[in-house]
């Protein structure tokens, strides 16, 4: 294996890492708050989003890392990843990647920075 396999294999873990993260913290909270349905949803989005990263193309994932850097850049792939605890969309590991890639790219602002 290449050093750019490599590093395209570390990114592809880091991603899944930050969607299994997602998914164990919506199944605590699905276990604290039975009631409420969204956090089960949410896991399983996240966990299904975990299972497409091995399709993310390796040139869009070097993309997706150069562009993830200062807190601004930061603040934005949060705040996509927590909006899929209310909205079933990006359906795939790539589109998220191309969302936060045409997020930063565009210069739109995280919403809690929105209006400033």
């Amino acid at each position: 294996m290449s050093v750019k396999d490599n590093h395209i294999a570390a990114l592809r873990e880091e991603l899944r890492e930050d969607f299994l993260g997602q998914a164990d913290w919506r199944h605590q909270k699905a276990f604290e708050y039975p009631e409420d349905k969204r956090n089960l949803r949410a896991a399983e989005r996240y966990e299904r989003l975990a299972g497409t990263v091995d399709e993310v193309p390796g040139e869009l994932l070097v993309a997706y890392k150069e562009l993830y850097e200062t807190e601004h850049e930061v603040e934005i792939y949060w705040e996509l990843m927590k909006r899929l605890f209310y909205v079933d969309t990006p359906a795939t590991a790539t589109e998220f990647v191309r969302c936060f890639i045409s997020r930063v790219t565009q210069g739109i602002e995280p919403l809690n920075k929105a209006g400033k």
